[in-house]
């Protein structure tokens, strides 16, 4: 169940990037694209603790960084420790509780976003906080937060549908144990 819930990772993954690459650029708000790998790292590490968090982050940063980043490690640096910081959260998470998913999502694109401006403005001697906070960032963080509103719920039924799995295959093998 372990690599099945690796492979299903993996291709929840590819069809993030896919749809953000391709259906949401199409879909501008403000000249913003929603960031739906973050939305789906922020989600597992939630469900699933600090480890499937850096695992999803790791792997969202890699193809990111493959894809269209400058340095390769940027993204996925800064998304593996997003995941990592998210999955503490697992502990306290419930799941009526929506605001505490939906904060991670915003604070986590805030820092995410200023990481951005970090090492791709100011290390560069371009230094217009302002002006990249408010026409990109700022845009960026609220249509985000908009799209983890409606991809939410799917998305934590998708994972505890993943968890009733396991939990069944574990319960199947605690009773052939117990034949034995």
């Amino acid at each position: 169940m372990v690599i099945v819930r690796i492979v299903l990772g993996l291709i929840g993954i590819i069809l993030a990037y896919v749809a953000q690459s391709s259906i949401f650029v199409n879909l501008k708000l403000a000249g913003a694209i929603p960031d739906l790998l973050i939305i789906i790292v922020m989600m597992t590490a939630f469900v699933r603790g600090r480890g499937a968090g850096m695992f999803m982050g790791l792997f969202s940063g890699l193809l990111i960084d493959f894809a269209i980043g400058d340095f390769i490690g940027m993204y996925a640096f800064i998304y593996l420790i997003a995941g990592y910081f998210a999955g503490y959260s697992n502990k306290i998470y419930n799941k009526a509780d929506n605001l505490l998913p939906l904060g991670t999502v915003l604070i986590s694109e805030l820092i995410i976003n200023i990481y951005l401006y970090v090492c791709q403005f100011l290390l560069r001697g371009r230094a217009i906080f302002g002006y990249v906070f408010f026409k990109i960032s700022l845009p960026r963080v609220i249509y985000t937060l908009l799209v983890a509103l409606i991809v939410y719920k799917p998305i934590i039924l998708l994972i505890d549908f993943l968890n009733r799995q396991k939990s069944d295959e574990e319960d199947d093998e605690e009773i052939i144990l117990e034949k034995v």
